[in-house]
């Protein structure tokens, strides 16, 4: 029969145990402080700070990577770039703001504060543009596609800029091109009349030319204050009457018959259906 062990040797084990434990945490402890030291790496608020901030970063980006690869795409972005970028940034930047990921500035050089996500990682790529137009590698695509997907992306911006009426939006640019179907304002990609110099504006992509059209209702006019269609028209499509300027009669006319075909149209328009029909 095997002798049972005692319970002063037991107690010894467990002693001796415990010392060397406490012995192998002061080591390393010490080690890790002497590295520190000699590396000039002392762990101070602000290398904390810098840390908690890169990772909450790195969250975001993985949290929208999908929209952050839409959006380069659509604005002939390489997508690496874009991350390069943005993680730039925020090396020189102590203050986070999930809604303004391209960490844009007011005139006061405060963060700017956007509605959601969408809206400011859209306003860093109008942004982008402007500032650093060599990131890009730009193509013309006319769009040769179904008019469904062009309502689609009405909807779908208009549910980043929600002060916008979609209904409305969606009047106006079938009224404007034909219900869609104008090849001449489809090759610009240009829906809504957009002219500078007496030409036809013309965007690269159709996503990129409604976006731009949302936005410009959403700022310009709803945003000014404009959100009826008499308002609107005043400015959209203006004609003097009578020596009084106001929105053109035949243009009312036109939207306001046009605008009953959209009554039933949904009001919610997915990033990942606009993926599924166009395959983006």
């Amino acid at each position: 029969m095997k002798s049972s062990i005692s319970t002063p040797k037991i107690v010894n084990i467990v002693l001796c145990f415990v010392l060397l434990l406490i012995f192998v945490l002061f080591i390393w402890t010490a080690y890790a402080s002497f590295d520190k030291k000699n590396l000039g790496g002392y762990t101070s608020e602000l290398d904390v700070l810098t840390y908690e901030t890169e990772s909450r970063i790195d969250s975001v980006i993985h949290e929208n990577e999908k929209i952050i690869n839409f959006y380069a795409n659509i604005f002939d972005y390489n997508v690496d770039d874009i991350l390069n970028d943005l993680r730039e940034r925020y090396e020189v930047n102590e203050n986070f703001e999930k809604t303004n990921i391209g960490s844009l500035k007011n005139k006061k050089g405060e963060l700017e504060m956007y509605p959601n996500f969408e809206y400011g990682l859209i306003e860093y790529f109008y942004n982008l543009n402007k500032t650093n137009k060599s990131l890009r590698n730009e193509k013309h695509i006319p769009y040769q596609g179904d008019t469904k997907y062009i309502k689609d992306l009405i909807i779908y911006f208009s549910n980043i800029y929600q002060n916008v009426d979609p209904i409305v939006l969606l009047a106006i640019g079938a009224a404007e091109s034909g219900h869609y179907r104008a090849q001449g304002m489809l090759n610009a990609n240009n829906v809504f009349g957009g002219m500078l110099n007496r030409r036809l504006i013309r965007y690269n992509n159709i996503e990129v030319g409604v976006l731009t059209y949302v936005r410009m209702m959403s700022r310009n006019y709803y945003g000014q204050g404009l959100t009826t269609l008499e308002t609107i028209g005043r400015k959209f499509c203006p004609r003097v009457e009578n020596g009084v300027t106001q929105a053109s009669s035949h243009w009312l006319s036109l939207v306001r018959s046009v605008k009953r075909n959209y009554q039933d149209y949904t009001y919610t328009i997915t990033l990942n259906e606009i993926l599924e029909v166009e395959g983006v």
